[in-house]
């Protein structure tokens, strides 16, 4: 009678092992599904996505060329406005019109600059 009980025992501990192994093949299935369903869908997102992150890139790139450009112009008028100052100067201490102390105190883009602007350049006031 022992044994019985003890046999019974055991065979309903192994339909309980029985049912949670198929419960952890439902769930591991389960999982496993999800989980390629979520592969697709990130395959998906990608394909719908790489026009975007290639245009993206494509307008960063044009960004940028189009700064170092600007920034490039920028030096080329600046020092083409040096140059053009330094060419002023000379000229104006060569016909005498103002002495080198006058010329060095002067600063001369803001002379330039002073018919676009409320700035008074003292040669101007001469």
């Amino acid at each position: 009678m022992a044994q019985e009980r003890k046999e019974k025992e055991n065979g309903l501990r192994y339909l309980e092992s029985e049912r949670q192994r198929h419960l952890a093949e439902k769930r591991l299935r389960l999982a496993m599904r999800s989980l390629e369903e979520s592969s697709h869908r990130e395959a998906e997102l990608q394909k719908l996505l790489a026009p975007a992150f290639v245009q993206s890139d494509r307008i960063r790139e044009e960004a940028v060329v189009e700064f170092r450009q600007s920034l490039e112009f920028k030096a080329f008028i600046k020092g083409a406005l040096k140059s053009s100052v330094n060419m002023f100067g000379s000229a104006l201490l060569d016909r005498g019109l103002l002495s080198r102390e006058d010329l060095e105190g002067l600063d001369m883009n803001e002379c330039i600059l002073s018919r676009s602007r409320s700035y008074q350049c003292p040669f101007f006031n001469m």
